[in-house]
């Protein structure tokens, strides 16, 4: 929350972070809160730096989110031609709010 939205963007490689490739994008192109409209924004301008054909392509591309933010990666990577990188969303289940469904550890 505030008055300039951002996105950031985490690489691991080999399981380890590449803390010098983590990147955080300012939102250009919208105003308000479009959680859709902002994350769209941030694969188009990261993955269409890749170049003919794509380098730097990760094997796996985790979002933060359910099936919408799932399905806006997923339509995005599409509008540039990129299908070969398996994505998955990571979200709360139904129970989130559930303090019997807690884990602590």
């Amino acid at each position: 929350m505030g008055t300039s939205a951002v996105g950031s963007m985490v690489v691991f490689n080999d399981g380890e972070p590449a803390k010098n490739e983590y990147k955080r994008f300012r939102i250009k192109t919208l105003t308000g809160m479009d959680d859709y409209g902002m994350m769209r924004e941030i694969i188009l301008r990261r993955y269409s730096r890749t170049g003919v054909p794509p380098v730097n392509m990760p094997d796996l591309i985790v979002v933060d989110g359910g099936k919408g933010q799932l399905n806006t990666l997923i339509n995005a990577l599409k509008e540039l031609s990129i299908t070969n990188i398996d994505t998955i969303g990571i979200a709360k289940g139904e129970d989130r709010n559930n303090p019997e469904t807690d884990i602590i550890y």
